[in-house]
């Protein structure tokens, strides 16, 4: 299945050291069987569209879906058959969109992270959920691969004041696994 070969990946970003007193759990993302570390009493939420995979981890959802402070990870297979661009160009195009309103406090320039080239960006933003207006700290890691035609966007979000509290929570969130080879593994 050609789709499966654009799911055999591992990622693996760093943005800080872990914090060791907070328990620990994975969820499964569907369909592909990847997982996503969080912490116990989080939650996977999945709104998958007809091109693309997105999954919503959070320490709480609100009735509207939305959420405060979590991730966000979006996968685009053959991205050149869908919006008519290498998948280098769309994230690239895809995170400089995204951070267009925001003070961008740091840019990573492109770099190898396993089979992919990745970038980021980390920002702070102005936003307003659930009738609240305050400050978040917003980090953008943006991968993609134009030989497999796969982009993935990839964003984690928490109020200013409370980004202490969960930088080290969101490094061990970022050790993602997008899809469970075993799942689709043929031993015929």
């Amino acid at each position: 299945m050609r789709l499966v070969a654009f799911f055999c990946i591992l990622f693996v970003s760093v943005f800080s050291l872990a914090e060791e007193d907070t328990a620990f759990t994975f969820s499964i993302m569907e369909p592909l069987g990847g997982t996503v570390p969080h912490p116990v009493g989080w939650s996977l939420r999945e709104a998958h569209g007809s091109n693309h995979y997105k999954w919503m981890v959070a320490e709480k959802f609100l009735e509207n879906g939305s959420f405060s402070t979590g991730v966000t990870i979006q996968a685009f297979p053959e991205v050149r058959e869908q919006v008519g661009k290498p998948a280098s160009v769309f994230v690239h195009e895809s995170i400089s969109s995204l951070t267009d309103n925001a003070r961008v406090l740091s840019k990573c320039t492109s770099m190898e992270a396993g089979i992919f080239e990745r970038i980021c960006s980390e920002s702070h933003e102005t936003l307003t959920i659930n009738s609240i207006t305050e400050e978040y700290r917003i980090d953008y890691s943006g991968f993609w691969n134009d030989e497999i035609d796969l982009g993935v966007i990839v964003i984690f979000g928490v109020p200013k004041a409370r980004f202490a509290k969960y930088e080290d929570v969101f490094e061990k969130m970022s050790r993602i696994t997008l899809i469970d080879l075993e799942r689709f593994r043929d031993d015929t």
